[in-house]
């Protein structure tokens, strides 16, 4: 393949299981997947996204035989804009949208936030109910952050699927995205993994293990994720490239993992009603039944 504009784009959702597709694609000899898991070029929630020169440097290593050039960006379905300027810049392009359960969903998704640094409510309920300042662009409990997107932890609607594929089916032809639902990915990956590799007309491979990645974590110390989280704001700012060496070993070692409770049965119901109606507006888009969503 020549040039180094990818064609292949995982666009989400965060916590549906991105970083597991990712990996399994990273493995596949007609696949060059980026470096950088998660470069945000066409949106980024975090502030200000990589240049254009920064972006494509990460595809310069790509061999001239692979089919696809790949990346996952687990805020791009979300965002809303990223899909026509990712067709502007590769008309061609395929794309791979991962979906869970939105109960589930949302928690995880918390979890995940607060295992970054970023929300500071490690309370799931008292996170919730600030979903709507949130969404309106407040930077209510966020670390440290007067840019960047606050609508990302709004974690009502931000786990809001249905609206979101209802944009991007309104964006690009159905025949040009697969869904992947979490469900299945954890139940059968073998046809899951199958599925995939016909969808981009891959030769099938399978000669390695299909391994779930990116389990619930926790930080020993969040003060610690945090100060990183300012010196890369602080470097952002100043337009820094050098990494710090000294807190990418610190941090690794500030990792244990983590099972997290569900949230108390009164904020269930509270979010099985939100939900109710876009699940059931996903379930016709995917023509899938998610009834057991429901409950």
């Amino acid at each position: 393949m020549s040039g180094n504009r990818p064609n292949l784009f995982i666009l989400g959702a965060p916590k549906c299981g991105t970083t597991t597709l990712s990996a399994w694609l990273a493995q596949h000899p007609k696949v060059y997947f980026s470096p950088e898991k998660e470069p945000h070029h066409f949106y980024s929630p975090y502030g200000e996204p990589m240049s254009r020169a920064e972006y494509e440097a990460l595809f310069e290593q790509a061999p001239d035989d692979v089919q696809y050039l790949a990346e996952a960006s687990v805020w791009y379905l979300f965002g809303g804009t990223a899909v026509p300027k990712i067709l502007e810049y590769s008309p061609t392009a395929r794309f791979i949208v991962c979906l869970r359960n939105p109960m589930k969903m949302a928690p995880s998704l918390h979890s995940q936030v607060l295992y970054t640094g970023r929300e500071l409510l490690d309370n799931f309920e008292e996170a919730w109910q600030v979903s709507d300042q949130r969404f309106a662009g407040e930077h209510i409990g966020i670390f440290g952050f007067d840019q960047g997107d606050p609508a990302c932890m709004a974690y009502k609607q931000a786990c809001m699927l249905g609206q979101q594929v209802e944009t991007l089916l309104q964006q690009i032809d159905r025949e040009r995205v697969l869904f992947v639902l979490l469900d299945e990915l954890s139940a059968n990956p073998e046809k899951v993994w199958e599925r995939i590799q016909n969808f981009l007309g891959l030769p099938l491979y399978t000669d390695f293990p299909l391994g779930v990645h990116n389990q619930a974590k926790q930080r020993r110390f969040p003060m610690l994720q945090q100060f990183t989280l300012f010196v890369q704001n602080l470097k952002r700012r100043l337009g820094l490239k050098k990494r710090f060496g000294l807190l990418a070993p610190l941090n690794k070692r500030n990792v244990i993992e983590k099972k997290y409770p569900p949230p108390p049965k009164q904020l269930q119901e509270v979010m099985r009603l939100a939900f109710r109606e876009d699940i059931l507006k996903l379930s016709d888009l995917i023509n899938c039944d998610l009834s057991d969503w429901k409950h």
